[in-house]
Formats: structure tokens, C-alpha cells, sequence
């Protein structure tokens, strides 16, 4: 079976626009046949991000070709099979909700940029140019790292328009040119906080490393010169706010010029050198970590940064495996997703009243999820 799900849907005309996700679960493609539940917390997580149409492919199983084993909502004599009767429930609840769902969007103050230059730079499979997955898995762990936390955040491109958002994290970005430096420092210089990493702006739009190691215009922006790069096959341990962290892959070697250390390599010839650097620009401030960081750090960084951006999560303490998605509307109405992605039951902290409003059920205190479990929690200005 599979989802794919799009932003833009308009109910009046039934047109269809952009296609922005999907999830697929084909038999022979891995252990990926949904157990009960999870087709329908797949369908919510789509909409919870976003997502204001839904598609199911396949819909009835197909007696030849390649895929005669992909999985189907209905079979091949096209009666109803296992899943039918959570998209039935979908459909039925979602056609009720349609109402005061249609008003909303997703809104996130924190957005992650995704760049495809740099992934076809990053991937080329020469071994000194770092692990060909270096870029998709490092983002992942960004990206992960955020959501785990409880927060929103956008995937943004390097043509897009970020005014919207308080922070701006950059995981790798090889290719810089003066146009889109330009864009950084306005962002920063307008109030915004931007989060860099190594390798990020050293190359031209020919992936040619810039003389300086990096963007002569990021230079200033982050206050610093670009000695060197390190590479490491252990952990690259590093400092920040007083606690201790490991690291790894690759390493920049920062010698400050304006910016302000917050942290230093504690491992190697190259101990005690900054390795997280801070500089105020404007109504920002740009931030510099001179390495990739494990989960631990990441977690530990971002609900620093957020707080110190005034950002709040969507639930303040989500067991692991539990995923929390938001949609609001102008008049600030909320429709709080939690979605468990695990087989266990989980419980959510909650204090006071909530209100289901997917499975038309009330409740006072900590909130339950079965295994596979969705809730819409519906949380009125």
C-alpha cells in the first residue's frame, strides 16, 4: 500500500496541486506490511504535516504484472480486505472534520534547509569526499533531533522565502554563491537565528573550494576564518554550555575574529581550539558548530536555542516514538496530531482537560496511545 498525499487540495474545484510526501509499505520491499493501525496513523501523519488530500495506491490489488503482491485496500476480486475498515473510519471521520480542518495549515517557527545541489555534490561516491550517505544521513539526524523534541519545522530550500521563521538551521550545505550569502546575512541581520556546520558555503556553484575555505562574505557573517578541515573515523569531543559531547566525520578548525567562542575541542592536536562559536549581527545572531553533533548534543542544543528564540513545542514531553504534528487557523485554534509509532501504548503528560476530536473522545490528565494509536486533540483559543 501506499500514500501519497498533497498541500493545496481546494474541495470547492477538486484540484490538485503539488505532491509533497508520500509513504510507501510494499510486500518484498523490506518489513514494511502495516500492522493494524498503522495505515491510518500514516494517513494523519500526512495530514498533520500538512497535507490536504490523500491518495491510496494501491487501491485493488492487480491480478498481473510487477506488482501482483503490492499491498491494496481492497483484493483482487475487489471485496474488502484487513485495511479497509481503518480507511472507512478515516474517511468517515475526516469527512466530519473537513469543516474546521480546511481552515487551517501548518505553521513552524523553526525550518531545516534541504538542499539538492548539495546532496549531487555530496554523493559522488569518491571516498575522501566523506560516506556517499554523509548528506541524507546527517540531515535526517537534524531534522529528527528537532521533531523529537516536540517541535515543528518546515524543509526550506535555498530559493525559498524564510521570513516566517525564527531559526534557520543549515546541516550541510556545499555550494554558496554571493546571492545566497546575501540572503543569510539579511536573515540574520533581520532578526533571525541561523545555525551552521561544517562544510557548508566552502564551494563555488562549480564546486570549486572558495580560496578562504569559505564564502568571503560568510566569513564576516560568522565572525571567523576557516583554518583547516579535520576528518575523523572516532569521536570528536567538544564542549558546549559546560557539558561534554562527542562528535564525528568532519571538524572545522575556527580561529575567531569576531565571533564569540562557546565551546572548544577537548580531544587531540587540536584540543582547546573553538569548536561552537556565537556572533550577534544585526537583530540576530548566527551560530557556528564546528562539527556534527550526536543526538545527545542536538537535543540538548536545540532546546537551548528555542527557548532563547522564544519557540515553544507542541507538547512539552513526548515519550520516545511519539510523534506530535500541529495545524492552526488564523483565529488560533489548534489541532494538536499525536501519533504513536511504536508497539507499545504510550502516555503523554497533559494537565487538564483535552478533547479528541478524531475519535470523538474526552478526557482529564495524562493522555494514552494505544500501539499504532492517533489522536487529534482539539485545542480552541
Amino acid at each position: 500500500l501506499g500514500l501519497a498525499c498533497s498541500r493545496g487540495f481546494k474541495q470547492q474545484n477538486f484540484q490538485v496541486h503539488e505532491l509533497r510526501n508520500s509513504a510507501h509499505m510494499i510486500p518484498g520491499s523490506g518489513s514494511n506490511t502495516p500492522a493494524p493501525g498503522e495505515v491510518e496513523k500514516l494517513t494523519l501523519h500526512c495530514i498533520g504535516n500538512g497535507a490536504d488530500g490523500i491518495f491510496y495506491f494501491r487501491w485493488r490489488s492487480c491480478p498481473f504484472g510487477c506488482e501482483q503482491s503490492h499491498g491494496t485496500i481492497v483484493d483482487f476480486d475487489g471485496r474488502p480486505r484487513r485495511i479497509f475498515p481503518e480507511v472507512q473510519k478515516l474517511g468517515s471521520a475526516l469527512e466530519r472534520l473537513t469543516p474546521e480542518l480546511a481552515t487551517t495549515t501548518v505553521k513552524s517557527d523553526v525550518a531545516m534547509l534541504f538542499d539538492f545541489p548539495t546532496r549531487w555534490v555530496m554523493e559522488t561516491g569518491v571516498s575522501w569526499n566523506g560516506s556517499k550517505m554523509l548528506y541524507t544521513e546527517h540531515t535526517k539526524r537534524v531534522f529528527n533531533s528537532i521533531r523529537d523534541l516536540g517541535y515543528s519545522c518546515d524543509v526550506t530550500g535555498r530559493d525559498q522565502n524564510w521570513d516566517s521563521y525564527k531559526v534557520l538551521v543549515v546541516p550541510l550545505l556545499a555550494t554558496v554563491n554571493d546571492e545566497l550569502a546575501d540572503k543569510f546575512i539579511r536573515y540574520v541581520e533581520n532578526g533571525g537565528t541561523l545555525i551552521w556546520h561544517p562544510l557548508c558555503g566552502v564551494k563555488t556553484d562549480e564546486a570549486h573550494i572558495h580560496m578562504d575555505r569559505i564564502h568571503p562574505k560568510l566569513r564576516a557573517l560568522f565572525g571567523t576564518e576557516l583554518q583547516e578541515y579535520i576528518t575523523s573515523d572516532t569521536d570528536i569531543r567538544f564542549t558546549w554550555n559546560n557539558q561534554t559531547y562527542a562528535g564525528n566525520n568532519f571538524a572545522d578548525m575556527l580561529t575567531p575574529t569576531t565571533a564569540t567562542t562557546l565551546g572548544n575541542f577537548t580531544d587531540a592536536w587540536y584540543a582547546d581550539t573553538p569548536a561552537v562559536l556565537e556572533q550577534k549581527i544585526g537583530a540576530g545572531r548566527a551560530l557556528y558548530i564546528g562539527v556534527f553533533g550526536s543526538d545527545g548534543f542536538y537535543n540538548d542544543f536545540f532546546k537551548n536555542t528555542f527557548l532563547s528564540a522564544q519557540i515553544n513545542p507542541i507538547v512539552i514531553t513526548l515519550p520516545k516514538g511519539v510523534e506530535a504534528c500541529e495545524r492552526s487557523n488564523n483565529d488560533g485554534d489548534k489541532y494538536i496530531f499525536l501519533l504513536n509509532n511504536t508497539t507499545a501504548e504510550q502516555s503523554i503528560v497533559w494537565n487538564g482537560n483535552w478533547l479528541d476530536t478524531y475519535n470523538e473522545e474526552s478526557g482529564e490528565g495524562n493522555i494514552t496511545l494505544a500501539p499504532h494509536g492517533s489522536r487529534i486533540l482539539s485545542v480552541k483559543k
